[in-house]
């Protein structure tokens, strides 16, 4: 069954006013909103790293008042600036366990998982859970993270901010039947790589980009860009919009 999804991820967002490389991210979150109608999604998923820095409570119904506007189910995981209850209260408050938020949902007939990784690997909770729920799959499995669960050839992301237990993870989908999807955020670029089973769809920023080549923190551009996800019964088409003040 088709199934649009746009995955919006990484807004690093402040207070009303503030700017971050010369943004205003409020007003870019909007512009990008606006952008994305056009699409008529029949979903958006909200990929973590809502906050700037540190996590602020305003920010989480701030950005709920926005996206209620489209009239699109949402679905949202935290990042590694993000408080995951804060988050969860406003977002899923069902889905909250020892802190961390993390559920699964069956989307027009697609098994979708959504991962805590906001402090950079999962509890063993959270890690029994997902082997729970992966056993009980026996169809493409999608999952939402914010951080890949590989390393990426992004070097700086890759030897600083990378998820912590890469390992357990690879071993986990080591025996998985099934292909499995994983869609992220985190490393502000847009790229796909395969290793595995592992099919891995990465978001750009809706704030800024990072150049993917240096070893060393080094902003790319500014551009706002989202994927958009077309899932269908037998494949996965994934594509990245940038977006330009508002407009492709």
């Amino acid at each position: 069954m088709y199934y649009r999804v746009i995955q919006l991820s990484d807004f690093h967002l402040g207070e009303e006013g503030s700017e971050l490389f010369g943004v205003d991210g409020r007003k870019r979150f909007i512009e990008v909103l606006s952008a994305i109608k056009a699409f008529k999604p029949d979903a958006l998923w909200l990929t973590g790293d809502f906050c700037a820095a540190d996590p602020e409570k305003a920010i989480y119904p701030w950005v709920l008042d926005q996206i209620q506007k489209l009239n699109v189910p949402y679905y949202a995981i935290a990042g590694n600036h993000d408080d995951s209850v804060m988050l969860g209260q406003v977002f899923h408050p069902h889905s909250i366990k020892n802190r961390e938020l993390y559920y699964r949902e069956r989307l027009q007939g697609h098994f979708i998982v959504f991962l805590d990784t906001a402090r950079g690997r999962m509890t063993d909770t959270q890690w029994h859970w997902l082997e729970n729920e992966l056993r009980h799959a026996h169809e493409t499995i999608h999952i939402v993270m914010h951080h890949p669960p590989v390393y990426v050839g992004v070097p700086h992301m890759d030897n600083n901010h990378a998820f912590i237990e890469q390992e357990r993870f690879k071993e986990l989908m080591n025996h998985v039947d099934e292909s499995v999807h994983i869609y992220c955020g985190h490393y502000h670029t847009a790229r796909y790589l395969r290793a595995g089973n592992m099919h891995i769809h990465l978001a750009p920023s809706t704030l800024f980009q990072i150049n993917p080549f240096k070893p060393e923190f080094a902003l790319e551009s500014t551009r706002a860009g989202v994927q958009i996800i077309d899932l269908q019964d037998d494949r996965v088409l994934t594509n990245i919009y940038w977006i330009e003040n508002g407009s492709a």
